[in-house]
């Protein structure tokens, strides 16, 4: 291998429709065939950019800003926040009317919805994750998204 190579997603690898367009699917596969492993790097989890990387031919990654790292479709690296300061954001944003959605690199959930989490993920194309409020009791947790 002769080294990496960085994608972030929107804008970049993304166009304006958060699709990989054939041409750029083309490209990662030419930097592929000359030795270089194409990463992508997001704030975004595994669980939401499976279709991305699988239209981009793409199996490496840094996710959710640092929290999840995978290497050939394995994960290298993860950092999980501890239950109780998860616990202690979900008090918090029920009381004060706010959304939160809890992360990890297979799934997501909603664990307090809101009116403004639509269109939070409306910006990126996305439907809102379904409502799980005890997601976080029973899985680990990288990332959390007000």
């Amino acid at each position: 291998m002769k080294g990496f190579v960085f994608f972030d997603l929107d804008g970049t690898l993304l166009n304006g429709e958060s699709k990989v367009d054939a041409s750029t699917a083309e490209a990662i596969q030419t930097l592929k065939n000359n030795g270089y492993e194409p990463f992508i790097a997001t704030g975004r989890s595994p669980a939401e950019t499976r279709d991305i990387m699988e239209s981009a031919n793409i199996h490496s990654g840094i996710f959710m800003n640092g929290q999840v790292v995978l290497y050939q479709g394995e994960r290298v690296y993860s950092s999980e926040i501890p239950t109780e300061t998860v616990k202690k954001f979900h008090q918090m944003v029920k009381e004060d009317g706010y959304g939160l959605t809890a992360y990890n690199d297979k799934q997501f959930y909603l664990i307090a919805s809101s009116p403004g989490a639509k269109d939070a993920y409306g910006f990126i194309h996305s439907n809102p994750p379904a409502l799980n409020p005890d997601f976080y009791k029973e899985n680990p947790i990288n990332m959390m998204l007000f």
